[in-house]
């Protein structure tokens, strides 16, 4: 008898291997359904986070913007408030100095900073930095910005110190900008922010520019400030957007990396300080400016101070020794600081920031060092 073409062991053993393929497929596309969803959730719980984020804060627009060197920078001439207004060169002014221009009083005083610097929570005039150049009759140049570390201040000081030729640069140390120059990420409203980096990579200590682009100054984070409500508008505008960025770009830099097409950070905190205040003061040397170095910390302790004394700086201003000091003798713990240097809100402590009075104490030990290294180099 003759058999049927279709049938048989061998067509049998044809369709074995296509059901198995068809499993397979079944399987992967299952898989791949599986991740997408769990992705998906888990955009849904981060941006609800953001969210979160963003509703604490004032309904204020950015007043700064992506930078290709220093990750991100304050906008000039922007800001309609003494807590952030910005002259044409970027530099924190009071309101009714955003358009001033030279010549300026002098000495002018470059400062060069964090959010210590900067003055967060503080008028222009309660900043230690207005404080000292006002005191002096000169007056102050603040770059300081919040959320920045040594990266971005060398990257400034570059720019500046040659620019400008300023009298006085006051040169921030603390050691949270030291830590800052090791990472590749600022955290900025629950989000990343890539911003320069210390490395090594090639042999000599150099900055490394940000590993991508940030699009959060892009999207409208700002207008859901204090809002009730409007969840899934801020997950379509600016949550999904901004982690589904953040995450293609994090996973490319992590293939990159792992090749050794992107510099790894440079963990040595030590040969950080060393290198990056070396240049600074180098830079002030070149430019006939005198190089203040400025000591502040957060509590009385030092003991994650790194070792400042192969800085060849003209003046040490040890502001942290000098709010220590001006605490009450055998109350000088973390409370006793926060009590007198802190921002307190109905009798709790708010934010860790130094307050009015601790910019007082700073500005008043720094015009005095400056006071009495004048003295001394004119041979009075």
């Amino acid at each position: 008898m003759a058999r049927h073409p279709d049938t048989g062991p061998a067509a049998s053993g044809d369709r074995a291997p296509a059901r198995v393929r068809r499993t397979l497929l079944a399987v992967s596309i299952g898989a791949l359904a599986g991740l997408v969803a769990t992705y998906l959730v888990a955009l849904v719980i981060r941006s609800n986070e953001l969210y979160d984020s963003a509703r604490e804060r004032p309904r204020t627009p950015y007043l700064s913007a992506v930078h290709p060197d220093l990750g991100f920078a304050s906008v000039p001439l922007t800001g309609t408030s003494e807590l952030a207004s910005f002259d044409r060169l970027g530099f924190r002014v009071p309101l009714n100095q955003k358009d001033r221009d030279e010549p300026l009083p002098e000495p002018r005083m470059l400062f060069l900073g964090d959010s210590f610097t900067y003055g967060y929570l503080l008028t222009p005039g309660e900043t230690f930095p207005v404080r000292a150049a006002e005191s002096l009759g000169g007056t102050a140049l603040n770059a300081g910005m919040g959320s920045y570390g040594l990266a971005q201040m060398l990257v400034q000081a570059r720019e500046w110190i040659p620019e400008l030729k300023p009298d006085y640069v006051v040169v921030q140390y603390s050691p949270l900008i030291v830590g800052r120059a090791t990472i590749r990420f600022a955290q900025m409203r629950g989000a990343l922010v890539p911003v320069p980096y210390m490395t090594d990579a090639d042999g000599a200590v150099s900055v490394a520019p940000p590993v991508f682009e940030s699009v959060n100054f892009d999207l409208p984070m700002w207008e859901y400030g204090r809002a009730e409500g409007g969840w899934a508008s801020f997950f379509v505008r600016v949550g999904l957007p901004l982690l589904v960025h953040d995450d293609f770009n994090v996973a490319a830099l992590r293939i990159k990396s792992s090749l050794g097409h992107v510099p790894p950070p440079l963990a040595d905190r030590q040969e950080i300080v060393d290198s990056v205040y070396g240049e600074i003061a180098d830079l002030c040397r070149r430019s006939g400016a005198q190089f203040v170095l400025f000591v502040i910390d957060v509590g009385p302790d030092r003991s994650d101070f790194e070792d400042l004394a192969g800085i060849e700086a003209d003046i040490v201003v040890d502001a942290h020794s000098a709010l220590l000091d001006s605490l009450t003798l055998g109350k000088r713990s973390a409370m006793d600081w926060h009590r007198a240097y802190s921002h307190w809100k109905d009798g709790e402590l708010g934010d860790q920031h130094p307050n009015d009075f601790a910019n007082e104490v700073m500005g008043n030990v720094l015009a005095r060092a400056i006071l009495a290294h004048e003295v001394a180099r004119s041979g009075r």
